[in-house]
């Protein structure tokens, strides 16, 4: 398909590629020996983080994409060899934070906490991944746009968060947590 397309546009043409994700929507805690789950959750935290699905810190989007390099690339070469996030920092971190920190300021801190994980195995920066961002009260989220009726407190529409643990109240603009319900409070 790509030959054919490309001799009818000429050889420098650009194609365009598209890929199929499949997505995780009913979140569970599966165990660090299922290396078909753990690949799967993990593809699909990384897609989302850098995707900035879930509102993170740039500290915290600085130590992910330190650990995405490493499972993607293995230990950190050294002096003199190409750094792997060169050209590709938009593949590892949220494009906010590209423009509001600089690609060569970015790209240093990734590197200095990238070379501090050498010895970390592929598997070890998964899991370092997935436990990271299983600690935040959005992960694993399913979204739905609300209005909400009887609250005045809440602006005029709200974003609501709902996963294993509970429901969350989201201001869409700013993405801070307007209120929390676990199960057990929701009538």
């Amino acid at each position: 398909l790509e030959i054919d397309a490309r001799s009818k546009m000429g050889k420098t043409a650009t194609i365009e590629e598209f890929r199929f994700e499949y997505k995780v929507r009913l979140f569970l805690d599966v165990p660090d020996e299922d290396s078909a789950c753990v690949h799967l959750m993990y593809f699909q935290a990384t897609h989302d983080v850098v995707d900035a699905r879930y509102p993170c810190q740039e500290q915290d989007s600085i130590t992910l994409a330190a650990l995405q390099v490493q499972e993607e690339n293995g230990d950190c070469p050294g002096p003199g060899a190409a750094n792997p996030i060169t050209g590709r920092l938009e593949r590892y971190i949220a494009r906010k934070y590209i423009e509001e920190m600089g690609e060569q300021k970015l790209q240093e801190d990734i590197t200095q906490l990238y070379q501090k994980l050498t010895g970390y195995s592929k598997r070890e920066a998964r899991l370092s991944y997935l436990d990271y961002v299983k600690a935040w009260k959005i992960y694993g989220s399913a979204y739905f746009f609300a209005e909400p009726q009887s609250n005045q407190a809440f602006p005029p529409e709200v974003v609501l968060a709902i996963n294993s643990k509970g429901i969350l109240v989201v201001d869409p603009d700013t993405k801070d947590f307007l209120a929390e319900y676990t199960y057990n409070n929701v009538v």
